[in-house]
């Protein structure tokens, strides 16, 4: 018996230890993998608490880059946000997509501008995560154009293809029920396969707005706006926005980089200041290209003149991009508005026939 039985477990506890070994090696075998943090801490490293933004965005440790309240764990801006998503589009993978371009409204308070930036809320982390959540993958958007850090907007352009299950509206209003409240779609439509929102633009137009009277720092205006509360002779003004139609090299009056090798030179076709009933004035702007801070720009150096502060002269050299004439600070981010966003067929304000012919 004790030869026969010499290669089985021959006690109870022998059998124990075979079963616990067996269970061992299936749950090896069957664990899904936890995900990583890509900000190369670890959760053990760092305390796991959470934090609550003014925009209701919950953010930990782990994910520096925050998650709307709405979204689950493992959803939404997850931390593969926090870097370029470098695989195929969605169209690639699944080999047909819809691509649905999305009108959008936000407040630029609580964002640092438009493009996804590490450990940093922007308008595209948000849309990326809401749209994540609701195609259960991690996509890219596409805009008309970058905001910067406190600029708000009532026609900023991006695009998302989808798979073919969603259409515009429904989309449209999926994500409006998750993104948080300073950010809104305004309409959606479906677009040609090959429609860029922002190589196929053909001209943009954005506001600036100035507080003139006291009433402009109420809580209620002075962050849509700069509550200068000083009076501005508006003639003045509109005469100097009537010198920016047609086209001009503004690097004086931007803040182009300095190993930039692109052309400085912008086509205006409308520039107007207008009454901003009860609180002050408003510059009216429509252009086929804007450059880095030129609106804010254009804005400190013309208020400057209009206060007596700068020179007439100043202006016209400034549009001259004559070397070494300094422009004025630039105006708040808080008083700039992107208004809308022009595509073939659509009506353009001002002198449109001044705009380049689209390729």
């Amino acid at each position: 018996m004790r030869a026969s039985s010499a290669g089985c477990p021959s006690s109870l506890a022998q059998r124990r230890t075979s079963t616990a070994r067996l269970g061992s090696t299936w749950a090896k075998a069957t664990a899904r993998p936890r995900p990583r943090a890509i900000s190369g801490t670890s959760r053990a490293a760092t305390p796991a608490t959470s934090r609550a933004s003014s925009s209701g965005m919950r953010t930990t440790a782990a994910n520096p880059v925050g998650v709307h309240p709405s979204v689950p764990a493992g959803l939404g801006p997850v931390n593969v946000l926090d870097r370029p998503y470098e695989g195929p589009t969605l169209g690639a993978m699944s080999g047909e997509a819809r691509r649905i371009r999305l009108v959008l409204h936000y407040d630029g308070r609580g964002f640092y501008g438009w493009q996804l930036q590490p450990r940093r809320r922007t308008v595209q982390g948000e849309l990326e995560a809401a749209l994540a959540r609701l195609l259960q993958r991690p996509c890219r958007v596409r805009s008309a154009g970058r905001t910067d850090r406190g600029v708000h907007a009532l026609g900023q352009v991006a695009t998302v293809d989808v798979p073919p299950r969603w259409d515009a509206a429904t989309l449209r209003r999926a994500l409006n029920a998750v993104l948080p409240e300073d950010l809104w779609v305004a309409a959606a439509d479906e677009v040609p396969p090959s429609f860029h929102p922002r190589f196929d633009a053909i001209a943009r137009s954005y506001r600036y707005r100035i507080g003139t009277v006291e009433e402009a720092h109420s809580p209620l205006v002075r962050f849509w706006c700069w509550p200068l509360a000083r009076s501005l002779d508006l003639a003045r003004l509109r005469s100097l926005a009537a010198d920016l139609l047609g086209e001009h090299d503004f690097s004086s009056l931007a803040r182009p980089a300095p190993d930039d090798p692109h052309d400085h030179r912008c086509v205006v076709v409308q520039a107007d200041w207008c009454p901003w009933p009860p609180y002050g004035v408003e510059l009216r702007i429509t252009a086929n290209r804007f450059l880095h801070h030129m609106v804010r720009y254009l804005v400190g150096t013309a208020v400057a003149i209009a206060l007596g502060q700068r020179r007439t002269e100043d202006w016209e050299a400034l549009l001259r991009a004559t070397p070494g004439l300094v422009t004025s600070p630039p105006a708040p981010a808080q008083g700039l508005i992107l208004t809308r966003v022009y595509y073939p067929g659509d009506l353009v304000p001002g002198r449109a026939e001044l705009l380049p012919t689209p390729p």
